[in-house]
């Protein structure tokens, strides 16, 4: 085992423990760190505007205190309201007591299955118990049923039972009232949430005034070597949080409008008091519009005379949040974040279950910070890969890794995908070519079995039958001709899938099949030049995937320097190791000029003459 594999485990395990242990600090100094991420929560969404007050000539300090009275007065005054409300709804329960009445007996008139149901358990209960509690008569002292052949004992004369002692008389007398303990117990739950929101106030406050300062100290900590990473870091994550929070909060509004319009039309009391309440409670993920929605529900409940109207608050709450889900939302939304809907998920369920309702609030800003981190900083680039949006996997490395799981449909569908947005010189170039060209890597490493490697062919064949010919089909103007005049012969080499090569070129090269001439791998040297002499071809192309040898297309080469010098020689190699790049490098010493892929070898073809005059002269 070498030094590498063996340090491996205690890298990972040193990982682990790093991890329980971040997880243990933020659950254990959740006291400190919930008031100090709320802060950070509430600079970022009150920032733009402290910005937008000060254009108004206005100090910092004024400008902070305005807006941070402006920002957390709103939901008091929102709360205030629904405090008021639920207050003047529970003095008005009696004015409503007889058709709460009528409800309640509809609703269990309406439900007879459930009533004969309970009713009928409780009669079997109360008759098992009954039975337990009373056993039969001709039962003896042990519940068995009395041998009626018996004899009848003679009765025993009941002897007096002793006098029953006295019972001890108990006085239950109530501790002395301490004023402080009681103090403590009323106050207490009340103390800590307002201390907490003090403590948050006053750290908005403090970073709303000297946020230039705190990013200032930031950078430096991080150092000056790396001040273009810390300072896109921090512009990106405030840019994404600030986005997401603005479209969080137009989002939250049209959602409170179509709500209160609705119950509006409806004719629920108070409908605008219930549209802002839902546009609030809105920002509470999954929660919080179906804590919206009991107010106007249990109001429409009470007041209405039948059931039509809290059905019909009932249907209006659930067709806006389905239209604001699927349409406004991701809309609004788009790549704004950045975090992929899974990533998302886990993280409301991970910071709520460490913080509670409050990490659930932070939960998407939090994830939003930890994405941009790593995608600037390599040691945290876990974090992007595994919360971004950004596909793990490139299409050809999926495309790869689908045909080494034997996975043929969803192979074709990534390639059919691919094609979909681009053209089919792309898709051989950075696609099929590049997986041919692992295979056969991972053949001569032995790492791919003949399976993989039967089924790898059998789809490449359906992208030349299927899907090279419908992007062909699909392309409204005629692409322009490889070659002006002549034929180009393509020549493989020795590897065995080098002809697999030559039928995408020519698939791709399907609009001018008489131009492109192919010969076959096992063809000799001799009858390769007998040919060139013969057809005088405007090029000749060696093609080769992750060649493991050369020596054929280099002996080629110099006999076409030799037999035919003014014949341009070109070179398409795909490889993916390093000792096929070399192998490949030495054809660039014979006068094969090499390309780097299909759209290199086209343009370099299209500026090739018909045919060479020289190569004319001296074949003839």
């Amino acid at each position: 085992m070498t030094q590498h594999d063996a340090s491996t485990p205690l890298r990972r395990a040193g990982h682990l423990a790093t991890a329980l242990l971040v997880a243990a600090a933020l659950y254990f100094g959740r006291e400190f760190l919930i008031p100090l991420a709320l802060a950070v929560f509430i600079s970022f969404l009150l920032a733009p505007l402290v910005r937008a007050v000060e254009r108004l000539r206005v100090g910092r300090v004024v400008a902070v205190i305005t807006v941070v009275v402006a920002g957390f007065g709103l939901p008091l005054a929102v709360g205030g309201l629904v405090a008021t409300q639920a207050s003047d709804f529970v003095d008005a329960i009696p004015q409503y007591r007889s058709n709460i009445r009528k409800k309640v007996r509809q609703l269990r008139g309406s439900l007879p299955t459930v009533s004969k149901a309970s009713q009928a358990v409780e009669e079997i209960r109360k008759e098992i118990k009954d039975g337990i509690a009373s056993p039969p008569a001709n039962a003896d002292s042990s519940g068995a049923p009395a041998d009626e052949s018996a004899t009848e004992a003679p009765t025993p004369t009941p002897t007096p039972a002793p006098p029953a002692p006295e019972p001890v008389k108990v006085e239950v007398v109530a501790p002395k009232s301490d004023p402080l303990a009681l103090a403590s117990r009323l106050v207490g739950p009340v103390v800590h949430p307002l201390a907490s929101a003090g403590i948050t106030l006053v750290l908005v406050m403090f970073f709303l005034v000297y946020r230039e300062d705190l990013r200032d100290r930031v950078i430096r900590l991080a150092g000056r070597t790396r001040i273009y990473v810390t300072t896109a870091a921090l512009n990106e994550s405030g840019r994404r949080v600030t986005r997401y929070l603005g479209a969080q909060l137009l989002a939250n509004t049209v959602n409170g409008v179509a709500i209160g319009v609705g119950l509006l039309v409806i004719g629920v009391p108070d409908p605008l008091l219930w549209g802002l309440l839902a546009g609030v409670l809105r920002f509470i993920p999954f929660l919080g519009t179906w804590i919206a929605v009991l107010f106007p529900l249990a109001l429409s409940a009470a007041v209405a005379p039948g059931w039509l109207q809290p059905l019909a608050v009932a249907g209006w709450f659930l067709v806006v949040d389905l239209c604001s889900a699927n349409f406004i939302e991701p809309y609004l939304y788009g790549a704004r974040i950045g975090a992929s809907p899974m990533a998302i998920l886990f993280a409301f369920l991970f910071w709520t279950w460490l913080w509670g309702a409050v990490g659930l609030l932070l939960a998407t800003p939090i994830t939003v910070c930890l994405i941009v981190l790593g995608k600037h900083i390599p040691a945290l680039e876990f974090f992007y890969v595994l919360l971004s949006d950004e596909p793990a996997l490139e299409p050809k490395v999926r495309f790869y890794q689908r045909l080494l799981a034997l996975d043929r449909t969803e192979a074709l569908e990534t390639a059919r995908r691919f094609a979909r947005d681009h053209s089919a010189v792309e898709l051989i170039d950075e696609m099929v070519l590049p997986a041919l060209a692992q295979l056969e890597n991972d053949r001569i490493a032995k790492d791919v079995d003949e399976p993989r490697t039967a089924l790898t062919l059998g789809v490449v064949d359906r992208i030349i039958d299927e899907v090279c010919p419908a992007l062909a089909a699909a392309e409204e103007d005629a692409p322009a001709p490889w070659l002006s005049g002549g034929t180009a012969l393509l020549v493989p080499g020795a590897g065995d899938f080098d002809p697999v090569a030559l039928r995408l070129l020519q698939c791709v090269g399907a609009h001018q099949a008489d131009q492109l001439e192919a010969v076959s791998n096992a063809a000799l040297t001799a009858e390769i030049l007998d040919r060139v002499r013969t057809d005088l071809p405007a090029a000749v192309i060696l093609t080769t995937i992750e060649p493991r040898d050369v020596s054929r297309l280099k002996y080629l080469a110099k006999r076409l320097a030799v037999d035919a010098p003014t014949c341009p020689v070109l070179g398409l190699c795909s490889s993916v190791s390093e000792p096929a790049r070399k192998r490949c490098q030495r054809l660039g010493r014979l006068n094969v000029r090499m390309c780097s892929g299909t759209e290199h070898l086209i343009e370099l073809l299209r500026a090739l003459p018909s045919v060479p005059a020289a190569t004319t002269g001296s074949a003839s």
